[in-house]
């Protein structure tokens, strides 16, 4: 997880409107560009300064500045999904890079790489998603697009560790996918059997997601067992 809070100029100049002291300012400068991952953690180190917040307002509005960047980019990565779902590609990936430059986010990199597979731009789109990877390991969504990307290459079995990654991260959602996609590539290669099993643990998860079932129909229907 990336962290959520720091004191960056930025932040640090928005402050210009709250009362704080001379030696409250000095104090905060200490805490530039120190990341935490938590409220707590921050709050924490806030009012260990020797100036500490004199009231709980001033530690709001100084952890609210704090806040701000990451408050700001998710904002942007709204809009720019938005953007994507209504076709309007250029001005998603001009939203996503700015809701990145302003805070990295897994999410926000995965999402420009989708955007670039719109246009069949698979390298950048995997890029994109060794990027997030980095951001969050945990979030399993650029696993799996990672995979999906390389079949579309033709590179079906270097997809392969890349979908199981997905199936086993812990943060992810929806985990039928990569199980379809492994379901996809062990058909391509000629081997059913396992092609189903994973066909069918995509619809232990997901018991409507129909990609999968016409798979399984195809694989055990009467024209299987015509071959």
């Amino acid at each position: 997880m990336a962290a959520r809070f720091r004191l960056t100029q930025e932040a640090l100049a928005s402050l210009a409107g709250i009362d704080l002291s001379p030696e409250q300012r000095k104090s905060l400068e200490t805490l530039r560009d120190r990341a935490f991952e938590e409220e707590g953690g921050f709050l924490a180190a806030l009012y260990a300064l020797e100036a500490p917040p004199s009231s709980d307002r001033q530690a709001a509005a100084i952890l609210r500045g704090a806040d701000r960047n990451y408050r700001e980019a998710v904002a942007l990565l709204g809009t720019a999904y938005q953007q994507q779902m209504a076709g309007r590609l250029e001005q998603a990936e001009r939203l996503y890079l700015r809701s990145i430059e302003l805070f990295p986010t897994a999410e926000a990199h995965t999402f420009l790489g989708w955007t670039y597979s719109f246009s069949e731009r698979y390298d950048e789109a995997i890029e994109q998603c060794r990027r997030a990877i980095e951001v969050d390991p945990e979030f399993g969504n650029p696993y799996n697009d990672i995979g999906a990307y390389m079949i579309a290459q033709g590179s079906i079995r270097e997809a392969i560790p890349w979908l199981e990654r997905a199936t086993a991260a812990s943060r992810y959602e929806p985990r039928h996918f990569p199980w379809a996609n492994l379901g996809r590539v062990y058909e391509s290669l000629g081997d059913p059997g396992r092609a189903l099993e994973h066909y069918v643990m995509a619809t232990d998860l997901e018991p409507t997601y129909r990609v999968a079932l016409e798979a399984i129909d195809r694989l055990t229907g009467p024209a299987s067992r015509l071959n």
